[in-house]
Order: structure tokens, then C-alpha cells, then sequence
């Protein structure tokens, strides 16, 4: 949520109000405006995180995970054709990550939540 400024009454101890509007209820930034077929679990995470896609991850599908301020803190990339990684998360501080994930017909960013 956000909160929106609506109206000001009154002096400097006048009346004010606010509302809240919806940002956003998803964590997919998809490139490509079509749904993800990707999934993170557990989301938040604490010692590991897997990430599966519904068709698979095909041969070069680069997985790269940056904190908040854009460190790369997490790479990989596939070799062969897999349904699925997990990733160890527990180095991890917690906090808030971007899963970006790019090859084999994929390219999107998955937020993901460390605990």
C-alpha cells in the first residue's frame, strides 16, 4: 500500500486525510508482459530457496541473485536441461533480494525476501 494525500482543512491544526491505494500485488517483473511460469518457494526463505519453472530451465539459463543495492551475491548457470535449482539462501543476511533469471526463452526478475 501507499498512502495518498487527499485534502488539507483549516490552519496550521486544521484537518487532514489520507488514503491508501494498492502499489502492487506481485513480486514479478516480467520483461515480456506474459505470466510467469517460474515459481520461488519458500518465499520468504531462510536456508534455501527453490526455484522451478513450469516448462523447465533450458541449457545457459542464467540465475542471478542481487541485494537491494544491486551486488551480485549469487550466480549460476545451467548446463543441461533441469526442471528446477535450489539455491542455499543461508549466508544470506536478512532482507530483501532480485532473482533475475535470463535465458532459454525466460527473462524476468522474481523478488525474493530473506529472513
Amino acid at each position: 500500500f501507499k498512502l495518498v494525500f487527499d485534502f488539507w482543512e483549516g490552519t496550521a491544526t486544521g484537518v487532514f486525510a489520507l488514503n491508501k491505494e494498492i502499489i502492487s500485488t506481485s513480486s514479478i517483473f516480467n520483461e515480456d508482459n506474459k505470466t510467469s511460469t517460474v515459481r520461488l518457494f519458500p518465499n520468504p526463505a531462510t536456508k534455501f530457496v527453490n526455484i522451478v519453472c513450469e516448462t523447465g530451465f533450458k541449457p545457459n539459463t542464467e540465475f542471478v541473485l542481487l541485494d537491494i543495492s544491486g551486488r551480485v551475491v549469487f550466480s549460476e548457470q545451467t548446463e543441461v536441461p533441469v526442471p528446477g535449482i535450489t539455491v542455499k539462501t543461508d549466508f544470506l543476511k536478512t532482507g530483501i533480494y532480485f532473482l533475475r533469471i535470463n535465458g532459454g526463452g525466460i527473462n524476468e526478475t522474481q523478488k525474493l525476501i530473506i529472513r
